[in-house]
């Protein structure tokens, strides 16, 4: 009868001491703001030091990180599959492949200077890209770099500017933006396998920022209403305006779940980040930054990796 207490204490002993270990690692957690490669679900620019750098974040703008560090802007960020790594665009034309969790980067070497607007392909093994012969930013057109062979194709070959290809879930369709400099800017898509092409919008004003969900609805931004706002394009043609706000409303990314759009918008005087559900319309301010935040870029975890 004796024995019975001092075989309980020599239980509590070790669970008392793992109870307390366990609480310090996940007091270390919450202390920790930098995400992991695997919390990194948020990329997007935000003025540093007078330029447009790539930071990384949670999914909701928290723990955000400075990526890159050139005094130089960058112009396009998109997530390699598994949201490990980025794909940054700087202004003057340069790739690079980056690591989110340490910084290092690898130049992707390219016979193209001046490459704009790059975003990787849903199985990372090609680049979709804008690209002008000459100096004129009214004369682009469409290309893919494969990143294997390093081997440059052209898929559009019409007057004035064809730019911000977007790529479909499957990677089998590309969508892209074209405009001859007027009142219309529309959306067009190209077959990868035959290289067809279709005009998905007709002169319905301007369009911009095209963003795929899995199902094949664009979300994007435009000014049919007189203002840029938030719009979807349903598969079966249909459109349909989620925002209606004097302010710029634009640059929507998907989230991972695709019930939830993240945008860049002017709505309370600067530009910064916010998120739209689809389904009941809350909008929610995701991020404060002191110069702005734009572009953002949701990394779709585990995915073709």
């Amino acid at each position: 009868m004796m024995t019975r207490p001092l075989l309980m204490r020599n239980i509590a002993f070790p669970v008392a001491l793992a109870a307390t270990v366990l609480a310090l690692v996940l007091a270390g957690c919450a202390r920790e703001k930098s995400p992991s490669p695997e919390e990194a679900s948020l990329a997007y620019l935000a003025q540093n030091d007078g330029y447009w750098k790539a930071w990384v974040s949670d999914v909701d703008g928290e723990g955000a990180r400075l990526l890159t560090k050139d005094e130089l802007d960058v112009s396009r960020i998109s997530w390699f599959p598994g949201g490990r790594e980025l794909l940054v665009n700087f202004q003057d034309g340069r790739l690079f492949r980056v690591d989110v969790a340490s910084g290092e980067r690898t130049v992707i070497q390219t016979q193209m200077p001046g490459i704009q607007d790059a975003v990787i392909s849903p199985d990372g093994k090609r680049i979709a890209f804008s690209y002008g012969v000459n100096e004129s930013t009214y004369d682009n057109d469409v290309w893919m770099l494969d990143m294997a062979s390093g081997e440059h194709a052209k898929l559009t070959s019409t007057p004035g500017l064809q730019h911000d290809p977007a790529w479909s879930a499957d990677g089998e369709w590309l969508y892209f933006l074209s405009g001859m400099g007027g009142q219309f800017h529309d959306i067009w898509r190209l077959k990868l396998s035959d290289r067809s092409m279709e005009q998905v919008t007709v002169n319905e004003l301007y369009h911009f920022d095209l963003s795929l969900r899995d199902d094949g609805t664009i979300a994007y931004s435009g000014n049919r209403n007189g203002n840029y706002d938030l719009w979807l394009r349903h598969p079966g043609g249909e459109s349909e305006a989620l925002t209606n706000d004097v302010a710029l409303d634009a640059r929507p990314a998907w989230s991972a779940d695709g019930r939830s759009l993240i945008f860049e918008s002017t709505r309370e005087g600067g530009l910064d980040l916010w998120k739209l559900d689809i389904d009941t319309r809350q909008i929610a301010r995701l991020t404060k930054t002191p110069d702005g935040a734009r572009m953002p870029v949701v990394a779709v975890h585990g995915a073709n990796e």
